[in-house]
């Protein structure tokens, strides 16, 4: 609801809540620029990068993205993300999410009840929490963001980041790699990736890695081809 009021530029917000035995799901909608035409309109400003709407929306990913800094961290729809069953943001046909397991019927049951309240859709964000949820939000803000330190670490889904296929260019790696800079960790999770390219691995784990030796680079999830391919490229920065 603040992002919608103090980002968005619109003048109309609603909102639905919905909550059955096990789940409650409350859903967010403005009429306002759009929140990846923001993002668009921020990295140009900041960056001087030409972003596409879908390449904004992969920057969400990453946390600590806003486009008024004065104001605010960046971090809260990583956090909120982090904290919820399911999370999704849609503008513009353009979808964030994270632990969605079939994110467009997710997303489509909540516009269509909105298309006839409002005109003009800006931004609608749907989230989803178990009513016995167990994790609490001091174990999120601990995994990534201990109280003495900040915020450090992020977490890297990459079937999220390469949603037209496996990674294997390096052109993908350098947009991922995009302000990672800013961590001391970065955890890089492969569930569902088949495959990594010879140019991504060795972009990422030594390229990057030899730039910034400081940064702690983990992977999660990762099959025995991915694997593979790491210690591979691995193995040539050792030998450097």
């Amino acid at each position: 609801m603040n992002n919608a009021i103090e980002h968005s530029g619109g003048d109309k917000i609603i909102f639905s809540l919905q909550k059955d035995p096990l789940y409650t799901e409350i859903s967010i909608v403005d009429n306002g620029v759009g929140i990846f035409r923001n993002i668009q309109k921020y990295a140009d400003e900041k960056y001087g990068l030409a972003l596409d709407r879908r390449q904004a929306a992969l920057e969400l990913y990453k946390g600590r993205l806003t486009t008024d800094p004065s104001r605010h961290s960046g971090e809260g729809i990583f956090f909120v993300s982090k904290m919820l069953t399911e999370f999704a943001i849609w503008s513009e046909n353009i979808v964030y999410s994270y632990r969605c397991g079939d994110r467009d019927r997710f997303v489509q049951s909540h516009l269509i009840s909105y298309y006839t309240k409002m005109e003009g859709m800006g931004t609608m964000a749907v989230m989803k929490l178990e009513n016995e949820a167990v994790r609490t939000s001091a174990e999120v803000f601990d995994e990534f963001a201990p109280l003495e330190e900040g915020f450090v670490k992020t977490l890297i889904p990459m079937r999220d980041m390469c949603p037209l296929g496996n990674p294997v260019a390096r052109s993908q790696a350098r947009r991922i790699l995009r302000r990672l800079e800013e961590f001391r960790e970065i955890i890089f999770d492969f569930r569902e990736i088949g495959f990594m390219g010879q140019g991504f691995a060795d972009e990422v784990f030594r390229v990057f890695q030899n730039m910034h030796p400081e940064i702690k680079l983990t992977v999660v999830n990762a099959n025995a081809a991915v694997e593979g391919m790491i210690r591979h490229v691995r193995r040539k920065r050792s030998a450097e």
